[in-house]
């Protein structure tokens, strides 16, 4: 057997001792092998198999900035961006004044117009029993109506009466018609309805001879006292306010 001269086993030793003390002295993340060129032609000219190829390493920590140094992107001629935490939402967008609601007024609501009803049928009887009378009082002028017992229409003669006394009456004057009607002390219901009766159908005239409801007081008085004692117990009194003559 032929013994390998001496500089291959200097030079082995030498590559091993190297690999040792860099290993032993440099950490993993950073160590570094230099290697001898002519030792590695001498191991490929004896058929010897190289050491494998060392993998590349982490790249080394870069160093702190220097507290006096500009930020990489100021070094470049770039304005510097805020740092974006992986973490923190997007911001959202801040909404703008709401507008105010139109002022939308509230619908009309339909009122509907009735006009007036007519007036019915007057309430004459050609033998109806009754008279018409005229009234001077202190402040009131009228005309006063009589029926017949238990009878709430008018004779044509009364009725004609109560038609002129209204075409005679100054313009927008208000006539007051009270009716009374004789009935029993215990019985204030009957005579009550009858007076009523006799009081519309005194109305009755007024409007077909124009004058507006409003302007037409009806007093349903029956048997009261001491108002009926003023006159016949069954009639109708028809007055307006003696300044409007």
């Amino acid at each position: 057997m032929i013994e390998p001269p001496r500089t291959l086993h200097r030079a082995a030793i030498l590559l091993l001792g190297g690999m040792l003390a860099a290993s032993v002295a440099t950490p993993p993340a950073s160590a570094r092998t230099i290697l001898d060129p002519s030792a590695l032609d001498a191991l490929t000219a004896r058929g010897l198999p190289l050491p494998p190829p060392e993998p590349p390493g982490p790249p080394p920590p870069e160093a702190p900035p220097h507290p006096g140094a500009a930020p990489p992107a100021a070094a470049h001629g770039l304005a510097p961006s805020a740092p974006v935490s992986p973490s923190a939402p997007a911001p959202l967008p801040v909404p703008g004044p709401v507008p105010p609601k139109p002022a939308i007024p509230p619908p009309p609501i339909p009122v509907p117009v009735r006009p007036s009803p007519p007036p019915g049928p007057p309430q004459i009887a050609a033998d109806a029993a009754g008279t018409a009378t005229r009234l001077a009082l202190p402040h009131e002028t009228g005309l006063r109506l009589t029926f017949g017992i238990t009878a709430d229409k008018l004779n044509p003669a009364s009725a004609d009466a109560l038609r002129d006394f209204a075409r005679a009456a100054p313009p927008d004057s208000v006539f007051t018609v009270s009716a009374f009607a004789a009935g029993a002390p215990d019985d204030p219901s009957t005579p009550r309805r009858l007076s009523l009766s006799r009081a519309l159908a005194v109305r009755g005239i007024l409007l077909g001879e124009g004058i507006a409801s409003a302007r037409i007081l009806v007093r349903s008085l029956g048997a009261s006292m001491p108002a009926i004692a003023a006159g016949p117990p069954d009639r109708v009194d028809v007055t307006i306010p003696a300044a409007a003559k």
